[in-house]
């Protein structure tokens, strides 16, 4: 199998988080993190899955060459051959014969890596142009652009449904808590981006120090 492995690579301003292996193989990039128990918890899984978010979304080279990122959480002392696609994380969960599965499926196809380990150590910061250009679109009144996963998942429902409940609030002067979740890459910073600015007095706050520089300089420059 033609293939290249990193190991802990380290994310992008992401505090020192580093997946156990990243490995570049055919038009994929698989993000595996090693446990060696055979229970675990939703904490792993999430684990794996913002590391593959924080690859497909903030990644320049990834987001250039539009590979498939897929994050497999490896079972280390699990010797069957299971695996299981858990919906909830958009993962594998894998024993270590299951990966080896996987790994052949992957070896069938006889193709170079269409991304090199020196293009992701030569990679940089660089959120989804889909985003910036939607919060572009927003700060200009025009029509937004169709982001990636929002054309298949209930976005304009969540919408609507959030523009009914702060109408509600300020018809009865009302305050309400409303917790919008969703896997990532679904539209929730869209979603927030978007009503906050439909609404006078909003504030937008997020804890993602990074993505708000790049918003913020893509705003001031949009607006000039």
């Amino acid at each position: 199998m033609n293939a290249q492995l990193l190991f802990e690579y380290q994310l992008f301003r992401g505090g020192g988080r580093r997946p156990d292996i990243v490995l570049l193989v055919n038009d994929q990039v698989l993000v595996i993190e090693c446990k060696s128990y055979h229970q675990i918890s939703d904490g792993e899984c999430i684990q794996t899955s913002l590391y593959v978010r924080d690859l497909e979304h903030y990644h320049s080279a990834i987001q250039s060459q539009h590979v498939t990122v897929s994050g497999i959480l490896l079972l280390t002392k699990d010797n069957r051959d299971h695996v299981h696609f858990h919906e909830s994380f958009n993962i594998f969960i894998a024993a270590k014969y299951g990966l080896l599965k996987i790994l052949r499926r992957l070896a069938a196809k006889q193709q170079s890596p269409v991304l090199s380990i020196h293009d992701m150590l030569q990679g940089y910061y660089s959120p989804s142009p889909s985003m910036l250009e939607a919060a572009s679109a927003i700060m200009k009144n025009e029509p937004l652009p169709r982001v990636r996963a929002i054309d298949s998942s209930n976005f304009e429902i969540i919408h609507h449904s959030l523009q009914q409940i702060i109408q509600q609030a300020k018809d009865h002067n009302e305050h309400h808590l409303v917790l919008v979740t969703g896997e990532p890459g679904a539209g929730k910073t869209l979603l927030g981006l978007l009503l906050a600015h439909e609404n006078e007095n909003a504030v937008y706050l997020s804890g993602n120090g990074p993505l708000v520089d790049v918003l913020q300089h893509s705003l001031q420059n949009a607006l000039i």
